[in-house]
C-alpha cells in the first residue's frame, strides 16, 4: 500500500486541477501503475536486504514518478546520507555519503549490475523448471544454450556451473517463496510463458529472454 501525494500539491506543481482520488493506493489501476509498484517493491527488496544504495535511489525516483511517497525506510536512509554529507563539511563526497568509501574499482554500480544479472539467470532457471517441468540440470542446459545465443548480455556459464549455483541463488532470491501472484512466475498472466513460448524455449537457443 502506498500514499499518494496530496492532490493540491500536484495541482500546484502541474498548474492544473486533478480529479479527487483516494490517498491510499496499491498502484494497480493500470499497467503503468503496476509496473511502478513492481519497480518500487523490487528495488526496496534489494535495499533492505543488502543495503544497496543504487536501489535506494531507484526506489526514491520510482515512487516520486508514480506520485506516491517513498517508503519510510527510504526517506530515513536518504536523510541519514544527507546528514553524513552535511556533517562532513566537505570531507565527504555525495558518493561517499551514500555509498561509503569505495575500494578499488568495485563500484556500487558494478555490484548492482552483477546482482541484477545473477538474479536474472536464477529466475530464468526457476521459470524453466516450473514452466517446462524440467529438472534443475535440464533447465540449466537450456539456459546455457540461451545465454550462448544472447552473447550481448555478457553472461557465460556452463550448465554444470548453473546447476551447481542454482540452490544458493534460489535461497538468496527467495525463489521458493513465490507464487502465481509474483510478476516473474511463469503462470502469472503478465508473463509470456504461454504454450508457444514454452515450446520455443525447449526447441531453440534463440529463445527470447525479455
Amino acid at each position: 500500500m502506498f500514499v499518494r501525494f496530496p492532490p493540491a500539491f500536484i495541482e500546484r506543481a502541474l498548474d492544473q486541477p486533478l480529479p479527487a482520488v483516494d490517498l491510499l493506493t496499491e498502484l494497480r489501476g493500470s499497467q503503468a501503475q503496476y509496473q511502478a509498484s513492481l519497480s518500487i517493491t523490487g528495488s526496496l527488496g534489494f535495499f533492505t536486504k543488502d543495503q544497496d544504495q543504487i536501489a535506494l535511489m531507484e526506489v526514491f525516483s520510482a515512487a516520486v514518478r508514480a506520485g506516491v511517497y517513498p517508503p519510510i525506510a527510504v526517506l530515513q536512509a536518504v536523510a541519514e546520507a544527507f546528514t553524513r554529507y552535511r556533517e562532513g563539511r566537505g570531507a565527504l563526497s555525495l558518493n561517499q555519503a551514500f555509498h561509503g568509501t569505495t575500494q578499488g574499482t568495485w563500484s556500487p554500480f558494478t555490484k548492482r549490475k552483477t546482482r541484477i544479472m545473477t538474479r536474472f539467470v536464477a529466475t530464468l532457471i526457476y521459470q524453466a523448471k516450473l514452466a517446462c517441468h524440467l529438472s534443475r540440470e535440464k533447465a540449466a542446459e537450456r539456459v546455457q544454450l540461451a545465454l550462448e545465443h544472447h552473447q550481448h548480455l555478457g553472461l557465460s556459464y556452463s550448465a554444470e556451473t548453473l546447476s551447481r549455483k542454482y540452490p544458493a541463488w534460489k535461497k538468496q532470491f527467495l525463489l521458493d517463496e513465490r507464487d502465481v501472484s509474483f510478476y516473474d512466475h511463469p503462470d502469472n498472466p503478465l508473463m509470456p510463458w504461454d504454450t508457444a513460448h514454452r515450446a520455443r524455449f525447449l526447441a531453440a537457443p534463440d529463445f527470447p529472454l525479455f
